[in-house]
Formats: C-alpha cells, structure tokens, sequence
C-alpha cells in the first residue's frame, strides 16, 4: 500500500473541495496555480503568487472567498499568512478548510473567518 504524502492528502481534498463548489448555483470558483513555474529550457522560477489560496471564486451575492486547504495539524507559511491578511483587508471571505464538511460549513455560512477588529478567528493556526 503505497502511504500518501501531505501534498496527495491536500490535491485530494481541493479536488473534492472544487467538485462541490461546481454543483452549487450561481457559485464561480477555479483552483489556483501557486507552485514554481518551469521555463523552456526547465528552469524553475519561484511563482509571484506563492502564497495565494488554493481556491478562489465569488460567492452568489458577488463577495469574493478564498480557500486554503491544509492537513489537520498543517500551519499556514509565512507567505499564506500574508495573503490572509490582505484578503481578509479586503472584505474576502477567507477560509482554512480541513476537510470537506468544515469548508461546506463555513461557505454555506459566509461567516468564517471574518476580520472582526483586526483579528481573525483562526486560533493557534500560526503557531
């Protein structure tokens, strides 16, 4: 049996995460591309966007979401902090999703991870 790595764990769930959100009306979603970008000639150049959720769309009344997905115990980068940071500035509804009944939750609700006076509802995600 061949054990799956974090990255296989994590293309899965966006990959579920992804189908879910196609079957609801009036929702415009698409995966981001956030890895490194390889040239012609194979060379890898960083990506400008690292960092950015891995999905990203707007819910039905318009309000833009973001997604990044982690394992259970996975912490958000330096990089994705940021992102969060500025999105969520920005009125984006932002969520850390875990599994696929936590992300149904949460955008179902538009509720998660608001900025309420500066601060986030993402305790101990950054430790």
């Amino acid at each position: 049996m061949v054990k799956k790595t974090a990255k296989h764990l994590e293309s899965y769930l966006q990959k579920q995460v992804l189908e879910w959100i196609n079957t609801l009306p009036d929702y415009v979603v698409w995966r981001n591309y956030v890895g490194p970008i390889i040239r012609g000639n194979g060379i890898k150049c960083p990506n400008p966007m690292a960092g950015f959720p891995d999905v990203f769309g707007f819910l039905p009344s318009n309000r833009p979401f973001a997604i990044e997905l982690k394992q259970k115990q996975g912490k958000l980068q330096e990089n994705q902090i940021e992102w969060m940071k500025l999105l969520l500035s920005k009125n984006v509804l932002y969520i850390v999703g875990r599994d696929l009944a936590q992300v149904q939750a949460d955008l179902l609700s538009e509720t998660s991870t608001k900025n309420v006076s500066g601060k986030t509802m993402l305790s101990g995600m950054f430790d």
